[in-house]
């Protein structure tokens, strides 16, 4: 085999293994958690961002676990920037408030995901941070 064939055959070999190995990668940072004032709830709040060429994404989500069950979202947010603002706050036992808003000025949040209530037990309702201006 020619010399040059064996180089493109590493090079190629070295890339796909490159290109499989990142883009799996998903980095959870908690942003918080409140329990209901009964103790019947836990909410949760994880930014999670993936890594990778081209594969790069950042989340966020709301997680609600009623004792040993599992956690179930609640809530999704699509953003730019790396991080962002949520606050969970539970106004009675079975009414949990989400409140988000970005934590760099420019950043767009959507809500790609939301259930308003859960278990026929918890509402859910969201309200919007006031963006910040730029500081001068």
């Amino acid at each position: 085999m020619p010399p040059n064939a064996i180089v493109s055959i590493a090079l190629v070999l070295a890339a796909c293994s490159t290109l499989l190995s990142c883009g799996q990668d998903v980095l959870r940072t908690p942003l918080g958690e409140a329990r209901s004032p009964n103790g019947r709830w836990l909410a949760s709040a994880v930014h999670e961002s993936w890594g990778g060429p081209g594969t790069a994404w950042d989340d966020a989500g709301v997680y609600l676990q009623q004792g040993s069950h599992r956690k179930e979202l609640v809530v999704g947010f699509n953003h730019e920037f790396q991080m962002m603002h949520v606050s969970l706050k539970w106004l009675t036992p079975t009414h949990l408030e989400v409140a988000y808003g970005p934590s760099v000025p420019g950043d767009s949040i959507s809500v790609g995901y939301e259930v308003v209530r859960i278990g026929g037990e918890v509402d859910i309702s969201l309200r919007k941070l006031p963006t910040t201006p730029p500081a001068r």
